[in-house]
């Protein structure tokens, strides 16, 4: 209701004179557009290159990492985990493209549209194959046919791991939840001593038998390629399933980080 007593908070004035701009015209007979004149004469600094994706004319969130945003919430991973993890695998928060609260928007936008969670992970990996052949991905159902697990990784994670996957990274403890379901990241480092993301899991639980399943669907991605050692958090059951599906030294390859 519009009140002509009601106070209001100033807003402040975000104009500055700056004359850069640009001017077009439609040609109505061609259907047309003509650039007619460019001024980019700036009167304040520009935005620095490394957060231009943080603007909000730049800012969007791809199918791909909505579907694997819908993968990690199945898994009853928080928001600001979500986020963490796509920081921990674009090299960092400015990196990502998008911030918190449009995953929080996404999120709300599909609750409208009635889309399910589970069915948005199922369609996660099958949709990147569109645009990446090298798109793989594995899940497991349960015996009531719910999914129980599931592994993807892209084309660029699997050549990345053909090169630099010597030394693997194991990492089950990142991604706790309230539901205990683990984010399972793969992943190592390249020659400018820079993090690389070789795949991505969600399990229902820590058991043995959930790591071996995990384990051999990452190998099957991976051609067979057995890594030369192996970094993990010093579970034993993880430990247990690395000796069964990779070849280990007997003075130990696996490297436990307390």
């Amino acid at each position: 209701m519009h009140r002509e007593d009601r106070k209001k908070d100033p807003r402040p004035i975000m104009r500055c004179g700056c004359e850069a701009r640009i001017k077009v015209h439609a040609d109505d007979a061609s259907g047309r557009w003509f650039v007619e004149q460019i001024c980019d004469n700036h009167n304040h600094p520009m935005l620095d290159a490394r957060f231009r994706g943080l603007s909000q004319s730049q800012r969007a969130i791809k199918e791909g990492d909505l579907h694997q945003i819908n993968s990690m919430r199945k898994a009853g991973l928080r928001v600001p985990t979500i986020f963490g993890a796509f920081a921990n695998q674009s090299g960092g928060f400015e990196t990502v493209g998008f911030e918190m609260k449009d995953i929080y928007n996404a999120i709300e936008k599909q609750r409208r549209a009635g889309v399910t969670d589970a069915e948005s992970a199922l369609k996660f990996p099958g949709n990147l194959r569109t645009t990446d052949s090298g798109m793989f991905w594995r899940y497991s159902l349960d015996v009531d046919k719910r999914l129980e697990n599931l592994f993807w990784c892209d084309g660029i994670s699997r050549y990345d791991y053909s090169i630099f996957g010597d030394v693997l990274g194991f990492d089950v403890t990142y991604g706790r939840n309230k539901y205990k379901f683990p984010l399972v990241i793969f992943s190592g480092v390249d020659h400018h001593m820079r993090t690389v993301v070789f795949g991505c899991a969600i399990l229902s639980n820590e058991s043995k038998a959930s790591y071996v399943w995990l384990l051999r669907s990452f190998l099957e991605a991976m051609k067979g390629k057995q890594p030369k050692s192996v970094i993990t958090d010093g579970d034993l059951a993880m430990k247990s399933a690395v000796s069964t599906i990779f070849w280990v030294h007997i003075t130990g390859c696996v490297a436990s980080i307390c």
